[in-house]
């Protein structure tokens, strides 16, 4: 059987003896960002936000390169539902108690930091919503992960951050994976 292209240009596709299409695809291999230093984990632990949906983690990018933020794994001690939102405003971040946090590199022999503000507390304010990006619902005491295909892009002078919406109470723990990546422009 002969598949052709549909658009005219003459390219055809093979079709095995199930009538499945062959196709060849290249997937996005982080191993080559891992290697160069250019991935890490950003983790977060033992923060309580102090009312109901108090942002309780903060990562801005002040650097001259395109982050990408692609795995969560979080964890509660109460039911909550966690919103990842894009925000702005990020001159009058304000803290309450700020824990700032240093990324680990993925590649332990790589002393690369990425260049931004990442921080932790129980009620960062000043923050202005500017749409949510994702919700995740954490159950008290399982840890959650979720992963985004397309992952969430960050960049320079950009800034996303996480809120839960339960009040007082929950104690949040987790990871974010970060990536620099090149960014093509059309």
């Amino acid at each position: 059987m002969l598949v052709e292209d549909g658009k005219g240009r003459g390219f055809s596709a093979a079709v095995d003896g199930k009538n499945r299409l062959e196709v060849h695809a290249q997937d996005d291999d982080r191993t080559e960002v891992v290697t160069t230093g250019k991935a890490w984990s950003i983790s977060f632990d033992g923060t309580t936000p102090t009312d109901a949906d108090d942002y309780f983690l903060y990562i801005a990018n002040s650097s001259t390169d395109t982050y990408i933020l692609t795995d969560f794994r979080i964890f509660s001690t109460a039911n909550t539902v966690v919103e990842v939102r894009k925000v702005t405003n990020i001159t009058t971040v304000g803290y309450t108690s700020e824990v700032p946090i240093i990324p680990v590199s993925r590649n332990l022999g790589s002393a690369t930091t990425p260049s931004g503000t990442f921080s932790s507390d129980a009620n960062i304010t000043n923050l202005i919503n500017g749409g949510v990006l994702f919700y995740i619902k954490l159950v008290a005491g399982v840890y959650t992960q979720m992963k985004t295909s397309a992952g969430i892009l960050i960049p320079p002078g950009t800034s996303v951050a996480l809120l839960s919406d339960t009040g007082a109470g929950p104690v949040i723990q987790g990871t974010v994976s970060l990536f620099v990546i090149d960014v093509v422009t059309n």
